[in-house]
Protein backbone atom coordinates (compact mmCIF):
# COMPACT_ATOMS: atom_id res chain seq x y z
CA UNK A 1 0.00 0.00 0.00
CA UNK A 2 2.74 2.30 0.43
CA UNK A 3 4.27 1.73 -2.78
CA UNK A 4 0.83 2.92 -4.50
CA UNK A 5 0.58 5.92 -1.90
CA UNK A 6 3.88 6.86 -3.15
CA UNK A 7 3.58 6.30 -6.53
CA UNK A 8 0.04 8.64 -5.95
CA UNK A 9 1.92 11.30 -4.34
CA UNK A 10 4.24 11.27 -7.36
CA UNK A 11 1.46 11.74 -9.68
CA UNK A 12 1.50 7.99 -11.56
CA UNK A 13 -1.75 7.94 -13.04
CA UNK A 14 -2.16 4.56 -13.23
CA UNK A 15 -1.35 4.14 -9.47
CA UNK A 16 -4.07 7.09 -9.01
CA UNK A 17 -6.43 4.89 -10.87
CA UNK A 18 -5.75 1.77 -8.80
CA UNK A 19 -6.25 4.16 -5.44
CA UNK A 20 -9.89 5.28 -7.23
CA UNK A 21 -11.47 1.83 -8.31
CA UNK A 22 -9.64 -0.21 -4.82
CA UNK A 23 -11.85 2.60 -2.95
CA UNK A 24 -14.73 4.29 -5.28
CA UNK A 25 -17.61 1.58 -4.50
CA UNK A 26 -17.03 1.60 -0.90
CA UNK A 27 -17.03 5.70 -0.91
CA UNK A 28 -19.97 5.65 -3.57
CA UNK A 29 -22.31 3.96 -1.23
CA UNK A 30 -20.68 6.51 1.90
CA UNK A 31 -21.64 9.01 -0.38
CA UNK A 32 -25.00 7.59 -1.69
CA UNK A 33 -26.39 7.22 1.94
CA UNK A 34 -25.86 10.95 2.94
CA UNK A 35 -27.43 12.02 -0.46
CA UNK A 36 -29.93 9.15 -1.95
CA UNK A 37 -28.91 10.76 -5.05
CA UNK A 38 -26.78 8.75 -7.56
CA UNK A 39 -25.44 11.79 -9.68
CA UNK A 40 -24.97 14.20 -6.16
CA UNK A 41 -23.26 11.05 -4.59
CA UNK A 42 -20.83 10.48 -7.85
CA UNK A 43 -20.06 14.53 -7.51
CA UNK A 44 -19.37 13.79 -3.88
CA UNK A 45 -17.12 11.22 -4.67
CA UNK A 46 -14.70 13.08 -7.13
CA UNK A 47 -14.33 15.78 -5.14
CA UNK A 48 -13.32 13.21 -2.56
CA UNK A 49 -11.01 11.72 -4.94
CA UNK A 50 -9.33 15.22 -5.90
CA UNK A 51 -9.03 16.06 -1.72
CA UNK A 52 -7.32 12.75 -1.54
CA UNK A 53 -4.80 13.23 -3.80
CA UNK A 54 -4.32 16.81 -2.98
CA UNK A 55 -3.86 15.72 0.67
CA UNK A 56 -2.76 12.29 0.36
CA UNK A 57 1.18 13.70 1.11
CA UNK A 58 -0.03 14.13 4.25
CA UNK A 59 -1.56 11.06 4.90
CA UNK A 60 -0.45 9.63 8.23
CA UNK A 61 -0.87 5.45 8.54
CA UNK A 62 -0.56 6.04 12.10
CA UNK A 63 -3.34 7.89 13.15
CA UNK A 64 -5.61 5.90 10.71
CA UNK A 65 -5.66 3.82 8.47
CA UNK A 66 -6.02 4.58 4.20
CA UNK A 67 -9.81 3.75 4.22
CA UNK A 68 -10.70 5.58 7.59
CA UNK A 69 -8.65 8.44 6.03
CA UNK A 70 -10.84 8.47 2.80
CA UNK A 71 -14.00 7.77 4.22
CA UNK A 72 -13.48 10.95 6.25
CA UNK A 73 -12.98 12.84 3.32
CA UNK A 74 -16.27 11.96 2.13
CA UNK A 75 -17.97 12.36 4.61
CA UNK A 76 -16.89 16.07 4.88
CA UNK A 77 -17.73 16.76 1.36
CA UNK A 78 -21.04 14.99 1.42
CA UNK A 79 -21.69 17.20 5.18
CA UNK A 80 -20.60 20.39 2.82
CA UNK A 81 -22.35 19.23 -0.56
CA UNK A 82 -25.48 19.25 1.91
CA UNK A 83 -25.06 21.93 3.62
CA UNK A 84 -24.12 24.34 0.43
CA UNK A 85 -27.02 22.92 -1.87
CA UNK A 86 -29.84 21.42 0.78
CA UNK A 87 -30.84 19.84 3.89
CA UNK A 88 -29.53 16.12 5.28
CA UNK A 89 -32.00 13.86 3.79
CA UNK A 90 -32.86 11.64 6.57
CA UNK A 91 -34.31 8.19 5.20
CA UNK A 92 -37.06 6.48 6.29
CA UNK A 93 -35.01 3.73 8.09
CA UNK A 94 -34.59 6.21 10.85
CA UNK A 95 -37.98 5.76 11.80
CA UNK A 96 -36.77 2.21 13.61
CA UNK A 97 -33.24 3.63 14.53
CA UNK A 98 -34.65 6.52 16.72
CA UNK A 99 -37.54 5.02 18.30
CA UNK A 100 -35.24 2.20 19.71
CA UNK A 101 -33.95 5.01 21.44
CA UNK A 102 -36.60 6.71 22.64
CA UNK A 103 -38.74 4.04 24.07
CA UNK A 104 -41.98 5.16 23.74
CA UNK A 105 -45.34 3.99 24.57
CA UNK A 106 -47.79 2.48 22.41
CA UNK A 107 -50.54 5.28 22.72
CA UNK A 108 -47.44 7.70 21.32
CA UNK A 109 -45.99 6.19 17.96
CA UNK A 110 -44.29 9.02 15.97
CA UNK A 111 -45.20 9.27 12.34
CA UNK A 112 -41.46 9.29 9.91
CA UNK A 113 -42.22 13.05 9.30
CA UNK A 114 -42.64 13.64 13.34
CA UNK A 115 -39.38 12.15 13.90
CA UNK A 116 -37.63 14.03 10.76
CA UNK A 117 -38.97 17.16 12.06
CA UNK A 118 -37.60 16.54 15.40
CA UNK A 119 -34.24 15.75 14.00
CA UNK A 120 -33.71 18.59 11.59
CA UNK A 121 -34.02 20.69 14.52
CA UNK A 122 -31.18 19.40 16.16
CA UNK A 123 -27.86 21.27 16.38
CA UNK A 124 -25.92 20.52 13.33
CA UNK A 125 -23.16 19.09 15.22
CA UNK A 126 -25.83 16.43 17.20
CA UNK A 127 -27.56 15.28 13.89
CA UNK A 128 -24.46 14.59 12.11
CA UNK A 129 -22.81 12.35 15.03
CA UNK A 130 -26.12 11.18 15.04
CA UNK A 131 -25.95 10.03 11.48
CA UNK A 132 -22.58 8.98 11.54
CA UNK A 133 -23.46 6.34 14.59
CA UNK A 134 -26.03 4.98 13.74
CA UNK A 135 -26.02 4.85 9.70
CA UNK A 136 -22.35 4.74 8.70
CA UNK A 137 -21.87 2.36 11.93
CA UNK A 138 -18.89 4.62 13.05
CA UNK A 139 -17.54 4.14 16.63
CA UNK A 140 -17.08 7.15 18.95
CA UNK A 141 -13.56 6.17 18.55
CA UNK A 142 -13.90 6.81 14.60
CA UNK A 143 -16.86 9.58 14.64
CA UNK A 144 -14.25 11.93 17.45
CA UNK A 145 -10.94 10.94 14.48
CA UNK A 146 -13.03 12.59 11.52
CA UNK A 147 -14.45 15.53 13.33
CA UNK A 148 -11.17 15.96 15.35
CA UNK A 149 -13.08 16.14 18.35
CA UNK A 150 -12.65 14.23 21.76
CA UNK A 151 -14.54 10.72 21.90
CA UNK A 152 -15.95 11.41 25.17
CA UNK A 153 -17.50 14.45 23.27
CA UNK A 154 -18.96 12.24 20.15
CA UNK A 155 -20.47 10.13 23.34
CA UNK A 156 -22.09 13.24 24.87
CA UNK A 157 -22.98 14.78 21.74
CA UNK A 158 -25.06 11.54 20.81
CA UNK A 159 -26.50 11.13 24.24
CA UNK A 160 -27.16 15.00 24.58
CA UNK A 161 -29.36 14.04 20.96
CA UNK A 162 -31.26 11.11 22.36
CA UNK A 163 -32.12 13.03 25.44
CA UNK A 164 -33.29 16.39 23.11
CA UNK A 165 -35.28 13.88 21.08
CA UNK A 166 -36.85 12.21 23.59
CA UNK A 167 -37.64 15.56 25.69
CA UNK A 168 -39.26 17.08 22.42
CA UNK A 169 -41.34 14.40 21.62
CA UNK A 170 -42.77 13.74 25.25
CA UNK A 171 -43.50 17.68 24.88
CA UNK A 172 -45.53 17.07 21.72
CA UNK A 173 -48.03 14.91 23.59
CA UNK A 174 -48.28 16.96 26.76
CA UNK A 175 -51.26 19.09 25.13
Amino acid sequence: MKDLITKCIEGDRLAQKALYMDHCEDLMKLAWRYTKDIDHARDIVQDTFVRIFHALEGFDENKASLKTWMRKICIHEAIGFLRKYKKLDWSHEITDTILNTISLDDNHYPHEEAILQKIESLPEEHKTILMMYYFDDLSHKEIASMLNIKEASSRSRLSRAKDVLKIRWKAAFIF
